[in-house]
């Protein structure tokens, strides 16, 4: 089994900046074509939506306004039908607005307020919460149950995503299909992923981001 880890994020972004620089001005009121256009960037808003009607044979639908919360819907050229912006993406359960899915929680000040103890623990129960409501899905329990047999899914690899220390989940399907595993880091090397990818991980000189220090700490820090 190979584990490949990859930042997606470019280094020449500022992302202790970002959310102020990007993100907030496209939460402002008549910014919605351009929020909308950036969540599709990243992946949370479908960027091709095909008619469900078959008289249309997959028509790619187009973006039009409309008078809905998220100022915008899909639409088929030829039968006319309308579906929400969200149709078919990651953000189509969340009741509310598109800017207040995007704002910052209340909850992320909560763990810039935790310190290093306190922010381990809000991971570890996040952590326990969050992997079984996962792994509670039909998705992952077909995968779970799949036969170890001819009739077995077959994946060229599996892409997964850090999130608060289910990386290990994502490795056991990875044995169990016998394919490569690609984890996405968006934030700083952790622990548990360098082990993973048997990168060196000193917290002597490199501290962890769950610490207020820098790499030049002192002996105490240290």
């Amino acid at each position: 089994m190979d584990i490949y880890n990859y930042s997606p994020v470019p280094k020449d972004v500022n992302i202790d900046r970002y959310y102020e620089s990007t993100i907030l001005p496209l939460l402002q009121p008549g910014k919605e074509g351009d929020l909308c256009n950036w969540l599709k960037s990243i992946g949370l808003l479908a960027t091709e939506v095909k008619c469900p009607n078959a008289d249309c044979n997959n028509v790619n639908l187009t973006w039009c306004k409309a008078r809905v919360v998220d100022k915008y819907n899909w639409s088929c050229p030829l039968c006319k039908k309308k579906l929400p912006i969200r149709y078919k993406s990651f953000l189509a359960d969340f009741k509310c607005d598109l800017p207040s899915v995007i704002k910052e929680p209340p909850f992320l000040d909560e763990i810039g307020r935790a310190g290093a103890t306190g922010l381990a623990t809000i991971i570890w129960n996040l952590s326990l919460d969050g992997t079984d409501k996962v792994l509670a899905t039909d998705v992952l329990q077909k995968l779970i149950n799949a036969p170890q047999d001819a009739s077995q899914p077959k994946f060229d690899a599996i892409l997964t995503e850090t999130y608060c220390l289910t990386e290990t989940i994502a490795a056991g399907f990875a044995q169990k299909f016998d394919c490569p595993l690609i984890n996405y880091q968006p934030g700083p090397m952790t622990a548990n992923i360098a082990y993973m990818v048997g990168n060196p991980y000193n917290p002597g000189y490199m501290p962890d981001y769950k610490m207020p220090f820098t790499s030049n700490m002192n002996l105490w820090q240290r």
